[in-house]
């Protein structure tokens, strides 16, 4: 479903090296026309017996979380990576701030089973200084309101988020829109994109036009704690839109 390839390989290192050379056989340069984002899963690969990660389906070693984060770090110095999700284990929180205080400038580093979409665990992370990225997914967290709050929770803070399709969990328009067959949350600015905004309180009707043509979208501006609208559209805010069977 997500398009995984089982390749007869001896190394991490050889799986990277065949990714470049796939790169470059299509044409492209690695590093300036293509990077490369990874999932790493490192909580399947993560004893926590041991507390060490065993990386039992290569050349067998047992590394501790501060091994970890220098073995990211030579990859992102040696390989044209631009994004690390799930690099470390999902309650390695010591390691998760260790990584992104290390190359989290130059890298996104995606927490996944870190935050499942989570504003309690998203809060913590945030607190702590770990990732700078979260992948959303409905299913996690079970609604859309809790995923838009901690999308918005994640922007805040100066994190990106990657919306993941959740392959094929649904037919459901809200979740799986049409036009991308995947969950899919667009992140604009007013003072960037052509758009009008009509409505009252928190809920928000949308004109936006992008290149690819003009959307009509069900927008929800970010509300405080007391319950006030704290974003202004003029001033080139962030709105969080669910894009489903809008336009």
């Amino acid at each position: 479903e997500e398009g995984g390839v089982a390749t007869n390989i001896k190394s991490n290192d050889e799986a990277i090296e065949i990714g470049l050379e796939s790169i470059e056989k299509a044409g492209y340069k690695p590093g300036d026309d293509m990077m490369i984002a990874m999932d790493a899963a490192a909580s399947e690969f993560f004893d926590s017996k041991e507390g060490v990660y065993h990386f039992h389906k290569s050349d067998g070693r047992k590394i501790e979380s501060e091994a970890m984060v220098d073995y990211w770090k030579t990859w992102v110095d040696k390989y044209p990576i631009f994004s690390i999700e799930d690099g470390l284990d999902e309650d390695d929180w010591k390691g998760w701030a260790a990584l992104n205080q290390s190359f989290g400038d130059r890298c996104q580093l995606v927490g996944d089973d870190l935050f499942v979409t989570n504003t309690e665990r998203l809060s913590r992370g945030i607190k702590e200084g770990s990732a700078n990225s979260i992948l959303v997914k409905v299913n996690q967290i079970g609604t859309l309101t809790e995923t838009i709050n901690t999308v918005n929770m994640a922007h805040r803070a100066g994190y990106t988020s990657v919306m993941s399709h959740r392959s094929g969990e649904t037919e459901d328009v809200t979740i799986a829109g049409p036009r991308e067959g995947a969950v899919a949350m667009a992140n604009f600015f007013f003072e960037d994109v052509d758009a009008t905004v009509a409505g009252e309180g928190t809920e928000y009707l949308i004109d936006v036009e992008l290149p690819t043509g003009r959307y009509q979208l069900l927008g929800f501006m970010d509300i405080d704690g007391n319950g006030a609208d704290t974003m202004d559209p003029d001033e080139g805010d962030p709105v969080t839109l669910p894009i489903g069977n809008y336009h």
